[in-house]
């Protein structure tokens, strides 16, 4: 990139859970350039934010909204202000919220007062193979496949969980729906950054146009954090049981057993997951979790007794 030629920028979109925190991560392990990222998340608290602050980037946070729509706004006023910046950043990566449609991003990148210093590079539409076949056909069917369908890649993520003859059908079923869209497989979130940066995939003239937007109204969000640490043993008595009250949750956990620590806590569905994370000198010691879910379809209830219950005694 020379001095006066626009910032590349590329799109990481896919349902809830489809692994973008973990592609963002590896991309930024392996970061050979000085990268800003946007990471919008659909909730108050920005989990995603504290996940890549151990990278040597810049994280920007737009939460408490969709960046397709309600903080589009802000979106724009933070582009103005790194194009403005003596050293800008030599690539932009934004990170949708899970429920965000990425054509309407997309045509802030094609607007007259962006276009000149910014250009969108590409839109990673990520789709879970474990996942897949139940979002095909459940009620975010629609708003899955408006994802996938303004993608200029189609990642196929945790591809390590399902059997070759499932990922044949899920590879079968996207080339009947999109038969022009490239596909490639990625494993723990693990692919060169080369394949899908600064690839030059992006085509405006193809960007198809969803008829409605298909999330506003439709989903909720929950949130809980407090500075007290949460006890390990009964967190991980209850891990098992957050899939039942929400669609999506995640959290970025302090325990009263591993000070010098971080859990990342993850429910996807059906599947849950508990992670060991480094403790940033910068972070505060608080424990975050959101949860998202379609509006009335969450038991914040169950999760505020929940977590209230995981917190240690004094």
């Amino acid at each position: 990139m020379t001095e006066n030629s626009p910032i590349p920028v590329t799109i990481l979109s896919g349902f809830l859970g489809a692994g973008k925190s973990t592609l963002l991560s590896h991309i930024l392990k392996h970061a050979d350039r000085r990268y800003a990222v946007i990471v919008n998340d659909f909730g108050e608290i920005n989990i995603d934010t504290e996940l890549v602050a151990e990278y040597s980037c810049e994280s920007i946070d737009l939460s408490n909204g969709c960046i397709c729509c309600s903080v589009q706004g802000s979106l724009l006023s933070t582009l103005n202000k790194l194009k403005e910046r003596e050293n800008p950043p030599e690539y932009l990566i934004i990170e949708c919220s899970g429920v965000a449609e990425p054509f309407n991003l997309a045509t802030v990148f094609l607007g007259h007062a962006i276009r000149p210093h910014f250009r969108l590079d590409g839109i990673l539409g990520l789709a879970d193979a474990s996942a897949f076949f139940e979002l095909n056909e459940g009620e975010h069917r629609e708003l899955f496949w408006n994802q996938l369908g303004a993608a200029s890649f189609v990642l196929l993520t945790k591809t390590d969980l399902v059997s070759p003859e499932q990922l044949r059908q899920v590879r079968e079923a996207i080339s009947q729906e999109l038969p022009k869209a490239p596909t490639l497989e990625v494993a723990q979130g693990e692919i060169p950054p080369s394949l899908i940066l600064d690839s030059r995939i992006f085509d405006e003239v193809s960007l198809p146009q969803p008829s409605k937007n298909l999330h506003l109204g439709n989903y909720q969000s929950w949130n809980f954090q407090t500075e007290q640490p949460l006890s390990i043993s009964v967190l991980q008595k209850q891990v098992k049981k957050l899939s039942n009250h929400a669609l999506r949750l995640k959290g970025v956990l302090h325990v009263k057993e591993r000070p010098g620590e971080r859990a990342l806590l993850q429910v996807a569905g059906r599947r849950t997951s508990l992670e060991r994370l480094p403790l940033v000198d910068s972070q505060a010691k608080i424990s975050k979790v959101v949860a998202i879910g379609r509006v009335g379809s969450i038991n914040t209830e169950a999760l505020q007794a929940c977590f209230e219950g995981m917190i240690a005694p004094s």
